[in-house]
C-alpha cells in the first residue's frame, strides 16, 4: 500500500538549523572562553554540529511518517510503533546527492529541498490498519439516511432507494 505524504515544513527545519545549532555553538564557545571546558571539547562540539548540519537532509528523509497526522498520533500512543519508519520515496537519491555533492552548498540545498518534497511512500504493515477508512455498520448507514430524510435534505423516495442499496451491499 502506498500513501501520498505531504511536504514537510522547510521553515521549521530552517529555524532548527539556524537557531538551535548556533546557540549550542555559542554556549560551548562561552564555556570554553570561561575555562569550564577545554578547546578540544569545543572543537568536538563544533564537529558534531557540522555533522548534524551536513546530514540533516538524510535525517529528514529517513522517516516521513511524522508528516501524516494519523500515524504520528499512533506513534505517540504506542511506543512499539515509534521504531517503525517510512522512508522518503527518493531516500537513496537524497543520500547520494547529500554525500556526493553536499560539500558544495548547491548540492546540500538540493538534498535539503528533495527531503522536504511530497512523495508516495510505502506504508509498513503496522500502519495499514490505522490508515484504512472506518466502515460504518448497516445500522449507522440506515440511521444516516433517515436523518437526511427527516431534515429534508433528500426526499422519502431517494431515502428508500438509498436504504435498498445499503441492504443489497451487505
Amino acid at each position: 500500500m502506498k500513501i501520498r505524504v505531504p511536504k514537510s515544513s522547510m521553515a521549521k527545519s530552517c529555524l532548527q538549523l539556524t537557531i538551535y545549532l548556533p546557540i549550542i555553538a555559542l554556549v560551548s564557545a562561552i564555556l570554553c572562553l570561561l575555562g569550564h571546558v577545554g578547546v578540544i571539547l569545543w572543537i568536538t562540539v563544533l564537529c558534531i554540529l557540522g555533522f548534524v548540519f551536513f546530514f540533516y537532509p538524510i535525517a529528514e528523509s529517513i522517516d516521513v511518517s511524522k508528516r501524516i497526522p494519523e500515524i504520528a498520533q499512533a506513534k505517540k500512543e504506542n511506543k512499539a510503533l515509534a521504531k517503525v519508519y517510512m522512508r522518503h520515496q527518493y531516500f537513496w537519491g537524497i543520500v547520494a546527492v547529500n554525500v556526493l555533492f553536499g560539500a558544495t552548498l548547491i548540492g546540500w540545498v538540493i538534498a535539503f529541498i528533495m527531503a522536504h518534497t511530497p512523495c508516495d511512500a510505502d506504508v509498513p504493515p503496522e500502519f495499514e490498519e490505522i490508515l484504512q477508512p472506518k466502515k460504518q455498520s448497516m445500522e449507522e448507514q440506515l440511521s444516516a439516511v433517515q436523518a437526511l430524510v427527516s431534515k429534508g435534505v433528500i426526499t422519502e423516495q431517494e431515502g428508500q432507494l438509498r436504504r435498498e442499496t445499503i441492504i443489497k451491499n451487505i
